[in-house]
């Protein structure tokens, strides 16, 4: 069988948008690895820079594992098809 046939319009108005596409003047910056970190870690960091801070910190880190949990148990909820009552019954 032979390949699909392509209309001359067509192939030429496909050629020049992906031409501008890549014919950009400007080059995007080179990327960066994220220094990535905990919120006890940022906690701490944090605690120990400002020390106005660290008689907060035991409330701050209650409060980041208190999120976490919440989070783990709204997700579980979905895979375990527990809504509750802020689902429709219909």
């Amino acid at each position: 069988s032979k390949p699909p046939s392509f209309h001359p319009q067509t192939k030429k108005q496909h050629q020049h948008s992906s031409s501008q596409l890549f014919s950009s003047p400007q080059t995007p910056p080179p990327l960066r690895k994220k220094q990535l970190k905990t919120f006890q870690r940022y906690l701490e960091i944090e605690c120990w820079k400002q020390s106005e801070y660290r008689s907060l910190e035991p409330v701050l880190a209650a409060i980041g594992r208190a999120v976490k949990e919440i989070n783990r148990i709204v997700q579980r909820a979905q895979t375990d098809d527990l809504y509750g009552a802020a689902v429709d019954a219909n």
